[in-house]
């Protein structure tokens, strides 16, 4: 079980989805990919993710956070090669990296 941190780029046509898109657009290519991630343990269960902050609508990036905690532990270059398989050219992971616990997406 891990937990990781990915920068990724939002570009071309895909500037104009929403943030909310883009949460549901990542957790989806991380199923098409795969990827075994940990779910939380309520009523209504949901992948574990946390996003930076929304991004405006229009706007290209090539510098957007999430972090992922995973089932399984998974180098983190395969991670990003195997989603980056499943996603368009212009939304990529760039850099894929285990997170320390003590760190803080936001800070």
């Amino acid at each position: 079980m891990c937990k990781i941190i990915c920068k990724y780029s939002k570009t071309g046509y895909l500037k104009y989805i929403s943030h909310l898109d883009v949460l549901r657009f990542i957790q989806r290519s991380v199923k098409r990919a795969g990827i075994k991630a940990k779910y939380s343990e309520g009523f209504n269960p949901h992948m574990k993710t946390s996003f930076g902050y929304p991004l405006s609508l229009g706007i290209e990036s090539i510098g957007e956070y999430f972090e992922l905690e995973l089932n399984e532990n998974i180098e983190p270059e395969l991670f990003k090669d195997k989603m980056n398989s499943v996603m368009p050219k212009e939304m990529q992971i760039i850099k894929a990296d285990y997170s320390n616990d003590a760190e803080s997406l936001m800070k």
